[in-house]
């Protein structure tokens, strides 16, 4: 027997610590006490409906509670959740300007840096160019002075030379004199003998004169009578050849009188022998002529050859000699220049050598400068580096700690909130027991008093309607809207299975196209459409006879060439088969339409599809490359994050550790590049997060790409199975139950 306040007293005792449900506890041991309750043995049923009315009042109102109170937590949590996306919008928005903030001054920072190394090596190369510039001068001007010094040496050479030959022209005569001198006394001091010797000489040397000079006169005389001969002999010859021309003349005139005085008798053989002797006196006389001639000719012709070859001889011997005195003369002037040109090049060889040197010592000296300015600036970057690395890693530390102390803040709310909720639920368990007890009570009480009573029927349960309505009952646990993450990733997830209209509408189209069929009209449209509705109603509701079926018409559709040649109808084909688990089959017909039709519009897509069901099939190089050729142009709704993730999968799969490991961390700078929250120090730290894995498997199963989603879902559950089997259960069962057949 449980009296009716006890459970109440002992509660109000046990949450005395506990306000607001100590203050519920006494309002209802207050309403208990006050309440008196009274039965009556046989009310009349009008009193009976007049009681009911209220009950019904009350019901309505019991089953208006439940609602309002669900209703009024909804609204609670949406506030608290408004309240909550403002606050972390402001907090971030507060790091992203605190971030953009030190990044400006880090990007201030550097350009200054970078405008003193540029003004400090501008000053650099415009000191390195005056030393060089003088460097060049004083070498110009050691030139010069060089050039001065030669030709003041050979100035003093040519003066000394000068005075030399001065000198010795001065001694010549001086011993000359000296020796005429000397000569003068051995003749008339030394030797007596020899006195009047050189009056003697003297008068030798102008005795020799006169005969020489007396020689000349005979010489000339004698060829000034040999030509007085010539020319005695000329003139004889000349006035006998006037004779000989005279008495020629006189003949000739004879000979004309007579032929005057005999011209009219006339002698024919006088005349003929009178013309064959003057015939032959002309021919003799001009033979005669001609050969004086012709040996005067030839005389003179052999005296002109003679005096020619004389002459010719005379000037060849003069040309050989003049050209044995020039060619002596070139010899001797060519051995002067060979030797001036060894002499001035053995001089630039010597002074080469010596720039050389000078050069090398100079770029040595240069070089050990430049490698002490680099190491100086390298030392410099080094700790520059150094000191920014520093700074990085201090405020990624210290973000860490901001996110850490949010993190713990985050979690101290929480569990403070789940320690009210059972704080709330236990109370409310309280109460319900303390109902209970007091219910349990009365029910007792009026079958105690029914039994004394005599009554034997059973009372209705509307005879105890106000013991319902007053038992208040625990809300269901409010349903919160999903979050954009969820509605971004997971799009098609949240709509599964498809809405009942659109299945409604899919199999109204379908009976008419049947009827269109069974009527006659059997065109590839047709045909194809039947397909479509058959995989659209698979998709549906999963029926593998549906899937059979579409693809029996898809099989009677290919007799048509117009849909052979259709890139979006192979495309179709091509997912039946991905669905009936043939990828075998279905990779052939995405191959063709990739050689094909390389102007298909869904390009793209058509290659990410084909590259997963070579993954499949164990053929990760030709995935990898036709992941690499989407790259640049990646089919919608995949990125380059995604494809990079893939590819560095796919590497995984294929034991490439080193391309592996370059595609992770390209991707990872890619998912930093993308505006994800920035939460891992290294891409191994990425890769090793299942929340990662998760995030990519939910879209791949958003993009109905079962396979990839099944080889993440493998390593999301490989790396953190509890937590996928709590919170993605729903998702896994999607995937598990569309694919069950082959691919699961």
């Amino acid at each position: 027997y449980l009296s009716p306040t006890g459970s109440l007293h002992r509660l109000r005792d046990v949450a005395m610590y506990r306000g607001d449900m100590r203050r519920t506890l006494e309002r209802m041991l207050t309403l208990v006490e006050d309440v008196h309750v009274s039965f009556r043995r046989n009310p009349s049923p009008d009193k009976q409906d007049q009681q009911d009315m209220p009950d019904d009042l009350h019901m309505s109102k019991a089953v208006s509670i439940p609602a309002w109170y669900r209703e009024d937590c909804e609204s609670i949590e949406w506030v608290r959740s408004q309240r909550v996306a403002e606050v972390d919008c402001v907090h971030r928005a507060a790091i992203r300007d605190k971030r953009s903030e030190k990044d400006a001054c880090m990007a201030m920072h550097m350009q200054e840096l970078q405008t003193r190394h540029y003004i400090s090596e501008h000053r650099w190369r415009e000191a390195d160019r005056r030393r060089r510039r003088g460097e060049v001068d004083k070498l110009e001007a050691m030139r010069h002075m060089e050039a001065d010094a030669a030709a003041a040496r050979r100035q003093e050479y040519v003066n000394t030379m000068m005075r030399q030959q001065e000198l010795r022209v001065q001694m010549e005569t001086d011993q000359k004199h000296q020796r005429v001198q000397a000569w003068q006394l051995k003749t008339k001091a030394i030797h007596p003998q020899l006195v009047g010797l050189f009056e003697r000489m003297e008068a030798r040397k102008i005795e020799n004169d006169r005969a020489k000079a007396e020689r000349k006169e005979l010489k000339r005389a004698r060829q000034q009578q040999v030509r007085d001969r010539a020319a005695a002999l000329e003139q004889t010859r000349i006035a006998r050849l006037m004779e000989l021309d005279r008495q020629y003349d006189e003949r000739l005139a004879i000979e004309a009188e007579d032929r005057w005085v005999y011209r009219g008798n006339i002698d024919r053989l006088l005349l003929l022998r009178y013309g064959n002797y003057t015939m032959a006196e002309e021919e003799s006389r001009t033979r005669v002529y001609v050969d004086a001639m012709a040996k005067a000719t030839f005389l003179h012709q052999c005296k002109l050859r003679k005096r020619q070859v004389e002459l010719d001889h005379k000037a060849e011997a003069k040309a050989r000699t003049a050209m044995e005195r020039e060619e002596l003369d070139e010899n001797t002037r060519l051995r002067k220049i060979a030797d001036k040109i060894a002499y001035n090049q053995t001089l630039k060889r010597m002074q080469a050598a010596d720039e050389a040197y000078r050069a090398k010592q100079a770029e040595k000296l240069f070089e050990a400068r430049c490698r002490k300015l680099m190491h100086n600036e390298e030392m410099r970057l080094h700790r520059l580096y150094t000191e920014v690395l520093h700074r990085e890693r201090l405020r990624e530390r210290k973000e860490r700690h901001l996110m850490h102390n949010d993190d713990m803040y985050m979690q101290r709310i929480l569990d403070e909130r789940e320690k009210l909720r059972l704080r709330t639920m236990e109370k409310t368990h309280r109460v319900e027991m303390a109902v209970e007890d007091v219910r349990s009570h009365q029910w007792r009480s009026l079958e105690a008093q029914a039994t004394s009573m005599g009554l034997v029927r059973l009372f209705g349960i509307k005879q105890f309607g106000f013991l319902t309505v007053s038992e208040p009952s625990l809300p269901p646990k409010p349903k919160l809207a999903p979050t954009r993450y969820t509605l971004e990733t997971c799009p098609k997830v949240t709509n599964q299975p498809h809405p009942p209209c659109v299945t409604s509408v899919v199999r109204v189209a379908l009976r008419w196209l049947r009827m269109a069929f069974r009527d006659g009209y059997k065109g590839p449209t047709l045909l194809r459409n039947i397909a479509k509705c058959y995989v659209k109603l698979y998709e549906a509701h999963l029926h593998d006879n549906d899937l059979s079926t579409g693809w029996s018409w898809y099989v009677k559709a290919c007799e048509h060439l117009a849909l052979q040649a259709s890139p979006s109808f192979l495309d179709e084909m091509a997912r039946a088969l991905y669905l009936l688990c043939r990828f075998q089959h279905a990779a052939e017909i995405l191959a063709r339409i990739i050689y094909s039709f390389p102007t298909y519009v869904r390009m793209p897509t058509v290659i990410f599809r084909a590259a997963m069901l070579m993954w499949h099939l164990g053929l990760y190089e030709q995935s990898t490359d036709y992941l690499l050729h989407l790259l640049e142009s990646p089919p919608a709704p995949w990125t380059d994050l995604d494809l990079m993730f893939l590819i560095a999968r796919l590497y995984l799969l294929d034991e490439n550790k080193a391309h592996a490991t370059f595609a992770y961390d390209d991707a990872f700078r890619q998912y930093r590049v993308h505006g994800f929250h920035f939460q891992y120090p290294s891409w191994k730290a990425w890769v090793g997060d299942a929340a990662v894995w998760r995030h990519f498997g939910a879209k791949a199963l958003a993009a109905n790409e079962y396979l990839v989603a099944k080889d993440l879902y493998q390593q999301v559950i490989k790396r953190r199975h509890d937590e996928v089997q709590v919170e993605h259960r729903q998702e896994v069962g999607i995937f598990v139950g569309k694919h069950r057949d082959g691919v699961g």
